[in-house]
Protein backbone atom coordinates (compact mmCIF):
# COMPACT_ATOMS: atom_id res chain seq x y z
CA UNK A 1 0.00 0.00 0.00
CA UNK A 2 1.40 3.24 -0.95
CA UNK A 3 0.71 6.32 0.84
CA UNK A 4 2.10 9.81 0.01
CA UNK A 5 3.37 10.83 3.35
CA UNK A 6 5.78 9.01 5.83
CA UNK A 7 3.41 7.76 9.11
CA UNK A 8 6.31 9.28 11.52
CA UNK A 9 5.91 12.59 9.04
CA UNK A 10 1.53 12.22 9.03
CA UNK A 11 1.80 12.23 12.80
CA UNK A 12 3.93 15.39 13.25
CA UNK A 13 1.77 17.63 10.67
CA UNK A 14 -1.77 16.49 10.05
CA UNK A 15 -2.82 18.29 13.93
CA UNK A 16 -3.46 22.43 13.07
CA UNK A 17 -5.05 23.42 10.71
CA UNK A 18 -4.64 21.27 8.41
CA UNK A 19 -8.05 20.91 7.74
CA UNK A 20 -9.83 24.07 7.24
CA UNK A 21 -12.89 24.93 4.81
CA UNK A 22 -11.33 26.23 1.44
CA UNK A 23 -13.29 28.28 -1.02
CA UNK A 24 -11.60 26.73 -3.35
CA UNK A 25 -11.33 23.28 -4.21
CA UNK A 26 -7.78 21.20 -3.69
CA UNK A 27 -6.76 17.43 -4.84
CA UNK A 28 -6.84 16.52 -0.85
CA UNK A 29 -9.67 15.93 0.71
CA UNK A 30 -9.87 15.61 4.92
CA UNK A 31 -12.05 14.11 6.85
CA UNK A 32 -12.92 14.48 10.58
CA UNK A 33 -13.52 12.43 13.28
CA UNK A 34 -14.64 9.34 11.11
CA UNK A 35 -12.62 7.12 12.75
CA UNK A 36 -11.28 6.55 16.26
CA UNK A 37 -8.30 5.66 18.13
CA UNK A 38 -9.08 2.40 19.17
CA UNK A 39 -10.43 1.20 15.76
CA UNK A 40 -6.94 2.32 14.42
CA UNK A 41 -5.06 0.21 16.72
CA UNK A 42 -5.32 -3.59 15.37
CA UNK A 43 -3.41 -3.56 12.33
CA UNK A 44 -6.32 -6.30 10.50
CA UNK A 45 -8.80 -3.39 11.36
CA UNK A 46 -6.91 -0.73 10.19
CA UNK A 47 -6.56 -2.37 6.48
CA UNK A 48 -10.06 -2.39 6.45
CA UNK A 49 -10.88 0.67 7.59
CA UNK A 50 -8.13 1.91 4.28
CA UNK A 51 -10.13 -0.46 1.98
CA UNK A 52 -13.57 0.71 3.05
CA UNK A 53 -12.13 4.36 2.70
CA UNK A 54 -10.34 3.73 -0.96
CA UNK A 55 -13.44 2.15 -2.02
CA UNK A 56 -15.61 5.00 -0.83
CA UNK A 57 -13.72 7.62 -2.14
CA UNK A 58 -13.23 6.23 -5.32
CA UNK A 59 -16.71 6.19 -6.43
CA UNK A 60 -16.17 10.28 -6.61
CA UNK A 61 -12.91 10.24 -9.44
CA UNK A 62 -9.74 8.94 -9.56
CA UNK A 63 -8.45 7.88 -5.81
CA UNK A 64 -4.87 8.21 -6.04
CA UNK A 65 -4.07 8.00 -2.28
CA UNK A 66 -5.42 7.60 1.27
CA UNK A 67 -3.53 8.12 4.66
CA UNK A 68 -4.83 7.19 7.63
CA UNK A 69 -3.20 8.51 11.01
CA UNK A 70 -3.00 5.93 13.68
CA UNK A 71 -2.22 6.08 17.34
CA UNK A 72 1.44 5.64 18.36
CA UNK A 73 2.07 2.28 19.88
CA UNK A 74 3.86 3.34 22.88
CA UNK A 75 0.77 5.84 23.65
CA UNK A 76 2.27 9.00 23.14
CA UNK A 77 -0.30 11.09 21.47
CA UNK A 78 -0.47 11.46 17.66
CA UNK A 79 -1.95 14.63 15.61
CA UNK A 80 -4.36 13.90 13.25
CA UNK A 81 -5.83 10.31 14.83
CA UNK A 82 -9.50 10.84 13.37
CA UNK A 83 -8.54 12.48 9.96
CA UNK A 84 -8.64 10.49 6.81
CA UNK A 85 -7.29 12.36 3.84
CA UNK A 86 -8.56 11.24 0.44
CA UNK A 87 -6.04 12.73 -2.20
CA UNK A 88 -7.66 12.36 -5.89
CA UNK A 89 -5.92 13.07 -9.06
CA UNK A 90 -7.62 16.19 -10.04
CA UNK A 91 -10.28 18.78 -7.94
CA UNK A 92 -12.77 17.36 -10.07
CA UNK A 93 -12.67 13.84 -8.00
CA UNK A 94 -12.08 15.56 -4.99
CA UNK A 95 -14.82 18.43 -5.30
CA UNK A 96 -17.43 14.98 -5.83
CA UNK A 97 -15.84 13.35 -3.22
CA UNK A 98 -16.42 16.68 -0.42
CA UNK A 99 -19.93 17.21 -1.72
CA UNK A 100 -20.41 12.94 -1.59
CA UNK A 101 -19.21 12.35 1.29
CA UNK A 102 -20.57 15.43 3.37
CA UNK A 103 -22.92 14.56 5.84
CA UNK A 104 -22.24 11.01 5.96
CA UNK A 105 -22.07 8.74 8.80
CA UNK A 106 -18.79 7.12 9.44
CA UNK A 107 -19.67 5.23 13.29
CA UNK A 108 -21.94 7.46 13.96
CA UNK A 109 -20.42 10.46 13.36
CA UNK A 110 -21.16 12.79 10.22
CA UNK A 111 -18.68 14.05 8.10
CA UNK A 112 -17.97 17.48 7.24
CA UNK A 113 -15.23 16.83 4.91
CA UNK A 114 -12.71 19.82 3.64
CA UNK A 115 -10.02 20.46 1.28
CA UNK A 116 -6.45 20.92 2.32
CA UNK A 117 -4.24 23.41 0.38
CA UNK A 118 -0.69 22.19 -1.25
CA UNK A 119 1.00 24.97 -0.13
CA UNK A 120 -0.04 24.18 3.53
CA UNK A 121 0.76 20.47 3.64
CA UNK A 122 3.91 21.16 2.44
CA UNK A 123 4.65 24.07 4.57
CA UNK A 124 4.10 21.64 7.33
CA UNK A 125 6.34 18.70 6.20
CA UNK A 126 9.21 20.68 5.62
CA UNK A 127 8.70 22.01 8.97
CA UNK A 128 8.07 18.38 10.78
CA UNK A 129 11.38 17.23 8.85
CA UNK A 130 13.69 20.00 9.86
Amino acid sequence: MTFFLQSKVTSLFLYRGLCTRQALPTKIVCLTQVVSADELMDDEEYEDIVEDMRGEGGKYGNLVNVVIPRPSPNGEPVPGVGKVFLEYADTEGSTKARQGLHGRKFGGTQSAPSFIRRASLRREIMTAES
